[in-house]
């Protein structure tokens, strides 16, 4: 039965990839990318980098194509065998409407052809159980969209109702009732065998981290911006301009642009980004410019100031495992000549390894991620607050803002349609978070004086997390979960009190578009 649903999956890949489909990118709170990473751990689909995301569904027929092209899969483990299996069914196929006559009508105002498009429509519906702080359910539901006009040409649209958002006490939006509803992606996209071209709002993610990156994150909101992608067999490049919420009468901007070399076994990326803002700001042309330095451009000026952000990545891909790190420079101080210069630097650093099937215990994956950012990174002296790094009161980086260190360690069991996962999850977190304003003690001092801060600053909130889920997923369309956990907080909210809690979560997951 296996080996029947493999075959079926590569005769979809073989015949679609070069035909009309739904071309999309995949969320990057789809559970799909955990699975991609335990199979690119264990020596699968290495084509594809998951440290730039959200990948299209371009991407992904394309790599299990080259995947199937390459090995024999029939002859796989059974766990790889079917989670390929269930990636190819799922991402590279075809799409239909949930009612004909509805796509017909909406084909003949379009005066599109059926043969060349794809219409690709539906809801997905998330059920949350939550029993701390109070017990609570959270319905959430997102309407999908997806019309591929052409082979190289989508417009798609999801939209989402929320009670997650309004539940944050920085939310910006309008709330009814304890929910809140957003558009949360909109774009067209134009793709190429070596180009693609986007234009909208969608997600960005630059980074290795399992559970958070440091220059985009998956949790941050998705921006509206214009963004290139080239992709070669041994380097990529991407583009970004981005126009982020006003601040406090502040028009705002965010520019990035980012450089992979791939090396055999070596990823190696470079990337930088500028947030710049102003109270009559236009966008600036030389930050439009993807192949200038914005550091450079910032410094020689005139009139270019703004918040510049770098990082180098480094992965190392061996046989079962994956060794990953990401530095991140928001400033650093090399002279000791005036009181200014005894500035903390703030930077930031993930450190981490990935390894499949450990102990030879067929799919086992285990994950270990230690990250740390000082106080003031993602910030500026701007009084305004406008160039610190946010969007709409969020983190673009990452999702616990600055000064803290986290350790997370996880191990995932595959066995058939079924997931275990304990994970351990520790974090100090500092006084120093994007929540404070920017201070500087270290002006009243002199240079002869000097100035250093511990880390993290202040009382530091440590947070414990032992967690237990299993979740039962056939299909990516739909699947259960039901996890538990032992939380202990000491320092809560950086005062003297303790805290101890028992949390279940439980949930299920609708994907109700229809499938041809």
């Amino acid at each position: 039965m296996k080996n029947k649903l493999l075959f079926v999956a590569l005769i979809v890949i073989i015949i679609l990839v070069n035909q009309v489909f739904a071309q999309y990118y995949i969320a990057p709170y789809e559970k799909v990318y955990d699975d991609l990473r335990y199979l690119q751990t264990g020596g699968y689909l290495r084509d594809l980098d998951l440290n730039q995301t959200p990948l299209s569904t371009i991407q992904i027929a394309r790599s299990l194509k080259n995947q199937f092209k390459t090995t024999d899969h029939f002859n796989a483990d059974p766990i790889h065998r079917n989670l390929l299996a269930k990636i190819a069914l799922e991402y590279a196929s075809t799409d239909t409407d949930l009612v004909e006559n509805l796509k017909r009508k909406l084909y003949d105002i379009l005066e599109i052809d059926d043969d060349q498009s794809v219409l690709h429509y539906g809801v997905k519906l998330n059920l949350d159980y939550h029993s701390q702080p109070q017990s609570k359910l959270f319905p959430q539901l997102r309407t999908f969209g997806s019309l591929s006009i052409t082979k190289n040409l989508s417009i798609n649209n999801v939209m989402t109702i929320d009670p997650f958002a309004s539940e944050n006490p920085d939310y910006l939006g309008k709330e009814w009732r304890g929910l809140s509803g957003y558009t949360e992606q909109a774009y067209l996209m134009w793709n190429a065998k070596h180009l693609r071209l986007t234009a909208g709002r969608n997600y960005i993610v630059y980074g290795p981290g399992r559970k958070s990156s440091l220059l985009f994150s998956s949790t941050a909101r998705p921006l509206d911006n214009f963004k290139v992608d080239i992709f070669q067999k041994y380097f990529g490049f991407q583009a970004i301009t981005a126009k982020l919420d006003k601040m406090n009468g502040n028009e705002r901007y965010l520019s990035a642009h980012r450089l992979s070399v791939y090396l055999g076994d070596w990823a190696i990326s470079l990337s930088e980004a500028i947030l710049y803002t102003g109270t009559a700001r236009n966008p600036e042309y030389a930050y439009l410019n993807p192949f200038l330095i914005y550091h450079a451009e910032q410094i020689n000026g005139p009139d270019l100031n703004g918040n510049t952000l770098g990082t180098l990545e480094l992965n190392y891909s061996g046989r079962n495992w994956i060794a990953y790190t990401e530095f991140l420079v928001d400033d650093i101080q090399f002279d000791k000549k005036e009181p200014g210069d005894l500035e903390p630097n703030e930077i930031g650093c993930i450190l981490g390894m990935d390894i499949a099937d450990p102990f030879k215990i067929r799919g086992l994956f285990l994950g270990m991620e230690y990250t740390a950012i000082t106080n003031r990174t993602y910030k500026t002296s701007n009084p305004t607050h406008s160039e610190w790094y946010l969007h709409r009161n969020v983190p673009i980086g990452y999702e616990l803002g600055s000064d803290f260190d986290r350790i997370n360690v996880i191990l995932r069991k595959y066995h058939k349609n079924l997931q275990f996962a304990l994970e351990f999850d520790r974090i100090r977190q500092g006084e120093g978070d994007l929540s404070k304003a920017w201070d500087s003690p270290w002006d009243s001092l002199t240079v002869e004086q000097g100035y250093s801060e511990s880390f993290p600053t202040g009382v530091v909130e440590k947070i414990n997390n032992l967690g237990l889920t299993v979740t039962w997923m056939p299909d990516y369309g739909k699947y259960l979960f039901a996890r538990i956990n032992y939380e202990s907080i000491k320092n809560v909210d950086h005062t003297k009190k303790d805290q101890k809690d028992l949390i279940i979560t439980g949930g299920l997951f609708f994907d109700l578009r229809k499938r041809r």
